[in-house]
């Protein structure tokens, strides 16, 4: 189990609104289980780790020409965008799948093959675990 702290006093005024909401409550510990795949790999985190700090960090839409999220209303009058998560230590695509189910694009790399092929093949199987659900409920 991990803690993570946030001193409110060190957030500005605005990031502060935009936690309220989008639903966030600062300076909580979290408890959390390790994450399991299936996979070899020694450093599988619980999904539910990322999906706070995705939330706070990266708008579910942007701004497609100054990338100022949504919510802050920028006025360019252009069209909005998934934001995007880069996570540079892919591993077993935790970080990436966490921002797929909360609707934001990714970008996952690792320097590992190995780790790349797992993330590839977790993936791949959470979209044809998806479809497959999708087509039951369609012939029900």
């Amino acid at each position: 189990m991990g803690k993570i702290i946030v001193n409110k006093s060190d957030i500005p005024e605005e990031i502060l609104k935009y936690f309220e909401e989008i639903e966030i409550s600062r300076g909580a510990v979290w408890s959390l289980s390790i994450g399991q795949t299936g996979e070899k790999h020694y450093a599988i985190f619980n999904k539910k780790l990322v999906d706070t700090p995705i939330k706070a960090t990266c708008p579910e839409l942007v701004c497609s020409k100054c990338r100022a999220p949504k919510e802050l209303k920028c006025g360019c009058n252009e069209k909005f965008i998934k934001g995007v998560v880069y996570d540079t230590f892919g591993g077993t695509a935790t970080t990436a799948r966490a921002a797929r189910d909360l609707n934001r694009n990714f970008i996952s790399s690792d320097i590992s093959e190995e780790y790349d092929k797992i993330s590839k093949k977790l993936l791949q199987k959470e979209i044809d675990d998806a479809n497959s659900k999708k087509c039951t409920k369609r012939t029900k």
